[in-house]
């Protein structure tokens, strides 16, 4: 599972640049991989809304992995916390996830 902010105009933030970096550059067979994505932002800056986690996305996808569930986006101007938006997606996330696993 990703969790992604936004960084300067739709960026993968500062920490999670290296493993961004590492996939894109040595390009590792993630067939075998089962993801999900959390991408937080800002509908301020609505053209790299959520940049940082739709950039994993791509990049996962890309190089073979499978998304169980859509991807979350999390308006930082919602009024909602994360935390509190991320428990739904992560109940559905989970339920993917054994299933697929069974």
């Amino acid at each position: 599972m990703i969790c992604s902010s936004t960084y300067g105009t739709g960026e993968v933030p500062d920490n999670g640049k290296p493993f961004h970096e590492f996939l894109t550059k040595e390009r590792p067979n993630l067939s075998h991989v089962r993801y999900g994505v959390i991408a937080l932002g800002s509908q301020d800056y609505p053209q790299t809304f959520c940049g940082g986690g739709k950039a994993f996305d791509a990049t996962f996808a890309d190089l073979g992995a499978k998304r169980l569930v859509d991807r979350m986006e999390h308006d930082a101007k919602s009024g909602v916390y994360p935390e509190e938006a991320a428990l739904e997606w992560l109940d559905g996330w989970a339920t993917a996830l054994s299933a697929e696993l069974a």
